[in-house]
Order: structure tokens, then C-alpha cells, then sequence
């Protein structure tokens, strides 16, 4: 693992500063670097099983816990895998009504408005399955 960690550009300056979060954040991604796997589906399959089966132990303090789930979910978005924006769970945001509408006769300001409530629907559905995975595996609650 030291010789991994020594591979890594940003490893000298979490070194000299001797900053832990930051070596435990490089840890996690050689930990979790799924690029190795043979095949690109079985790379995105294991990036979200690890972000799926992410636990809180029972000594793993809250904070850790938030730290180690944020981990998780920078490496399957890193990915391009989108959380939460699957459209059964999309159609249950009370705004999405609104964006199902006729195409025609939009102006560009018609067409922006349309985008930022998407992202704002995308947004607070992700937020919706993050904060139902954290609970649902954390072992504090």
C-alpha cells in the first residue's frame, strides 16, 4: 500500500503536512479503485455496491461514517452514474408535473426555467436516496 501511496502525486504534500484526513481520503481511493477490473460493467457494479453496502459500525463515529459514505459517493459519481435520477423516483418529486409538459411554443427563457427545475428536481431526489441510504445503514439511530 506504501508504494501505492507513494505513486500518488498529492501523497508528498498530505505527507509534509501531515494532514490524516487527506491520507485516509487517498487510502480509501486505492482501496476502491475499481478501474482495475477487467470489465467496465463489473467497475460500475462494484463503485455502487460500495456505496449500497456502506455501513456504520458500531465504534465509527457519525462524522466518520458521513466522511466514508461521501467517499463512496464521489467515486460512483466519478463514474457518471447518476444517484437518485432514475425516473420512477423522479415522477414522485411534486414538482416533475410541472416539466411534463408540451414542447411546443417554449422560448429560450421558457426552455431555462425548465432546467433549472429539472436540476432541482434531480438535486432533491438525490438528496432524498442519499439521506435514506445514510439512515438506513446507520448503526447509531
Amino acid at each position: 500500500m506504501k508504494d501505492k501511496l507513494d505513486g500518488h502525486s498529492s501523497y508528498s504534500a498530505i505527507k509534509r503536512s501531515m494532514n490524516v484526513l487527506g491520507l485516509l481520503k487517498e487510502i480509501d481511493q486505492i482501496i476502491n479503485k475499481y478501474e482495475d477490473t477487467w470489465y467496465d460493467c463489473e467497475s460500475y457494479f462494484l463503485a455502487q455496491r460500495g456505496l449500497w453496502s456502506c455501513t456504520q459500525g458500531p465504534e465509527v463515529s457519525d462524522v466518520d461514517y458521513l466522511n466514508k459514505m461521501k467517499a463512496r459517493v464521489e467515486t460512483v459519481e466519478n463514474y457518471g452514474i447518476s444517484i437518485g435520477n432514475d425516473l420512477c423516483l423522479l415522477k414522485a418529486h411534486e414538482d416533475y408535473k410541472e416539466l411534463d409538459v408540451n414542447e411546443e411554443g417554449r422560448t429560450i427563457n421558457h426552455v431555462h426555467a425548465h432546467q433549472v427545475l429539472m436540476n432541482k428536481v434531480k438535486q432533491d431526489t438525490k438528496d432524498r436516496v442519499l439521506g435514506y441510504l445514510y439512515l438506513k445503514n446507520a448503526c447509531k439511530i
